[in-house]
């Protein structure tokens, strides 16, 4: 049991540090963003694509963050299938 919980642990370990070599390379900004609007995750694209500091984004209100207030509700009109999560 000890032994499987432990190549349990570093199976997602090595999962989360492939994931997060992959989204830190990338050009694309990539954000992750709660129903209350704040920022889950985001790459550092993400954050020089919209000109913030760099790391001082995760946990923020997203149209805070930007400077547009309802900036995010007006986005999920244009991307329903982004919210289809929301309504199971």
């Amino acid at each position: 049991m000890v032994a499987q919980l432990g190549q349990t642990i570093r199976t997602l370990t090595d999962e989360r540090n492939r994931s997060a070599a992959i989204l830190s390379s990338m050009v694309e900004g990539v954000a992750v963003i709660g129903s209350d609007e704040r920022i889950l995750y985001c790459n550092q694209a993400f954050e020089q694509i919209l000109e913030l500091p760099q790391g001082s984004s995760q946990g923020k209100n997203l149209s805070r963050r930007c400077g547009r207030p309802n900036w995010f509700p007006r986005c999920v009109r244009f991307f329903p299938e982004a919210t289809k999560s929301r309504e199971k």
